[in-house]
């Protein structure tokens, strides 16, 4: 398992406080670092535009479960 440690240089609080970030982001990428040293960017307008074509094919019904939306 990996831990999201910050994101767009931003510390994370929690997942509630990253899904926050991750949905208002408007910056060009959205750079995850992880433990161990890793880090993983996607452009953030190619990621948001994908979003429902995952979740259609894996027929997953919401992006985020009610407590991270509210």
């Amino acid at each position: 398992m990996k831990l999201v440690l910050a994101f767009n240089s931003t510390p994370v609080k929690n997942l509630k406080h990253l899904a926050t970030m991750v949905e208002e982001c408007n910056e060009a990428f959205l750079k995850f670092d992880l433990d161990f040293d890793q880090v993983v960017v996607l452009e953030t307008k190619t990621a948001k535009a994908a979003t429902q074509d995952i979740l259609t094919t894996h027929c997953i019904p919401s992006a985020a479960s009610e407590e991270l939306k509210s």
